[in-house]
C-alpha cells in the first residue's frame, strides 16, 4: 500500500472555478487497502494527467489462478456523488468506483491500437 501518496492532490492546488472532488488521504489509504483485500495486489496505477473536476486512476490488478482475469479499477470516481433517480436512494449508492474485468491476456501496456 502506500504507491499513490505521491500522487495525491491537495484540494488547494486548483485555482479555477470548479469544484474539485477528491478522497482524503484517508479514504484513499482505506480504499487501497480494500482494493488489495477484496481484488487483489497490484504494483501499477496508470495516472490521470488532467481533469477539471475530478482526479481518476485506473488500478490494473493481474490475473491470477484463483481470479483468471485483469481488473481495472477506478481510483477516484467515488469522490463525485452521483444524481440517482428518487426511487433508488434507500440504496445509498450515490458514490462508486468501477471494475473492468479483461482476459488474462489481454496486453493492457500494448501502444497498438487494437489493444
Amino acid at each position: 500500500m502506500g504507491i499513490l501518496s505521491i500522487f495525491k492532490k491537495n484540494k488547494s492546488t486548483d485555482k479555477s472555478n470548479h469544484p474539485f472532488y477528491l478522497y482524503s488521504e484517508k479514504e484513499l489509504d482505506e480504499y487501497e487497502a480494500y482494493i488489495e483485500k477484496s481484488l487483489g495486489s497490484y504494483s501499477q496505477v496508470f495516472h490521470e494527467i488532467a481533469s477539471p473536476d475530478i482526479h481518476l486512476d485506473v488500478i490494473p490488478v493481474p490475473a491470477t489462478e484463483d481470479a483468471p482475469f485483469i481488473k481495472l479499477v477506478t481510483m477516484g470516481a467515488g469522490a463525485y456523488k452521483m444524481d440517482i433517480p428518487d426511487g433508488l436512494k434507500d440504496y445509498e449508492i450515490e458514490y462508486a468506483e468501477y471494475v473492468i474485468y479483461l482476459p488474462k491476456d489481454w496486453n493492457i501496456n500494448s501502444p497498438d491500437e487494437k489493444d
